[in-house]
């Protein structure tokens, strides 16, 4: 019998970030429910300033609100977690290749709405630059064409305890791009592993991608 599996990366200490992530947790319940059923930290890429588009890693912290009840059994658990796994996930190509997918305010656009749009531009890391007055590439829109995601330890996980994901991409050209995704327990466990490929429909020149 034979076993191995992808280590958590090195430089993510889950002790060192484990007070840190209990002080995020309270202040966003504090800030309330956005719609989300879930709560996530987002980490800046890993080697952003990379010309390798492939060496950029996409990364965060994510849970459930609240807590998963005992009657759902552990089948709740990984329906979250599927539920989860596509958060953050689908705009990974259009992250790692800096490309604006925002749009433009307009008069209909609320004064909370666009609070939350901007909000959404900070974490992205365009805090200096929520306009996109350095005319970034624009991508118009991205969709799934499959996404699918393999169990490894089903029972080494709660999805209501925080869990690390991390994502990269081998490829993208021709209007598409492909994207893989690991998925940590709290302790470090291999849980899931995530492969989704996007079509990218830009408003662009999709040869840019």
């Amino acid at each position: 019998m034979v076993n191995h599996a992808v280590p958590l990366p090195k430089d993510i200490d889950v002790e060192m970030t484990r007070q840190e992530r209990e002080d995020l947790e309270r202040e966003k319940e504090k800030e309330g429910d956005e719609g989300s059923p879930f709560l996530s930290h987002r980490i800046e890429i890993l080697n952003r300033e990379s010309k390798m588009h492939n060496e950029k890693r996409t990364r965060q912290w994510i849970k459930c609100r609240g807590r998963i009840s005992a009657e759902g059994g552990h089948q709740a658990h990984l329906s979250a977690l599927a539920y989860m796994s596509d958060s953050y996930f689908i705009g990974t190509v259009s992250r790692i290749h800096d490309l604006w997918r925002f749009p433009s305010s307009s008069a209909s656009t609320s004064a909370a709405q666009k609070e939350y749009i901007d909000k959404i531009k900070i974490q992205e890391g365009y805090g200096d630059d929520l306009e996109n007055e350095q005319k970034r590439p624009e991508i118009g829109m991205m969709v799934s064409l499959d996404h699918t995601i393999y169990f490894h330890e089903p029972k080494r996980f709660r999805a209501d305890e925080w869990m690390f994901t991390e994502m990269a991409s081998p490829w993208s050209g021709d209007g598409r791009g492909l994207v893989f995704q690991h998925m940590f327990a709290g302790d470090g466990t291999l849980v899931a592993t995530c492969v989704q490929e996007v079509s990218c429909l830009p408003v662009c020149d999709p040869r840019r991608l």
